[in-house]
């Protein structure tokens, strides 16, 4: 995707801490691929129709080319 010019997003029900701490070199792996992730469980009691791109307040958008730049994950999400 990314050769035709694409970005990649991720839904993972997992936040990026959380992914992290797992240490599995496939996730990590994976994680060098995507662009954006959208991480953190979805949860019905938090939903929000309004949201872009995301269906629960608690669920983050995550620009992870500049987490991956050095900036601090609060200046990489989206709103």
């Amino acid at each position: 995707m990314k050769e035709l010019g694409l970005n990649v997003w991720s839904y993972t029900g997992y936040t990026l801490e959380e992914l992290l701490e797992h240490n599995d070199p496939y996730e990590l792996e994976l994680l060098e691929e995507i662009d954006v992730l959208v991480d953190g469980k979805y949860i019905e009691e938090l939903k929000d129709p309004e949201l872009r791109f995301r269906g629960s307040t608690n669920q983050r958008i995550i620009n992870l080319n500049k987490l991956r730049a050095g900036n601090k994950i609060e200046d990489c999400l989206i709103d």
